[in-house]
């Protein structure tokens, strides 16, 4: 809104440095101050907002969490759809969170599990591969898989148990 040049703001010679508009008188020292707290208000809500995004993701789990399926398993896959073979046995190591085989075979696994328990994991052996869901709860566990190899596709459960 345009500022009024009229009698008030010239015969008074203005010593508040008052600014008449038509909807109001203000000063501008004031609403410049006012500006500057707001705007400082929403730069510290950003970036409080920022540091704790960024301490949620940052945080690794806790160690006890984590912990918990640690160690080696003995993994029983079953197939229960296709033509596969019946059943298979893995020696399965969890680290960190991180699955891998701990066998002498030339097996390709890889997954994660998290610290509430669930289960990722991918298997690859030549032309052959599965993906399997699940969780892991204390010495157990137990999930489903579906994979696909030499033209046919196979699908079942699988059952965990820590050694």
């Amino acid at each position: 809104m345009a500022e009024a040049a009229g009698p008030c703001n010239q015969a008074l010679g203005n010593p508040l440095n008052l600014v008449f508009r038509a909807d109001r008188y203000y000063l501008p020292e004031i609403s410049i101050i006012q500006g500057v707290v707001v705007m400082r208000r929403v730069m510290n809500s950003v970036v409080f907002s920022a540091w704790l995004a960024g301490a949620a993701f940052a945080v690794p789990p806790s160690a006890a969490l984590a912990a918990a399926q640690d160690g080696n398993w003995s993994v029983l896959i079953v197939t229960e759809k296709g033509e596969c073979d019946a059943a298979y046995r893995y020696a399965v190591k969890v680290a960190n969170g991180q699955v891998s085989y701990a066998g002498d075979a030339s097996l390709d696994m890889a997954g994660t599990v998290a610290p509430n328990g669930a289960v990722k994991v991918s298997i690859r052996l030549g032309d052959k591969g599965a993906n399997g869901t699940g969780r892991l709860s204390g010495q157990t566990g137990a999930g489903t898989w579906h994979g696909a190899g030499a033209n046919t596709t196979c699908a079942g459960r699988w059952e965990a148990e820590k050694r």
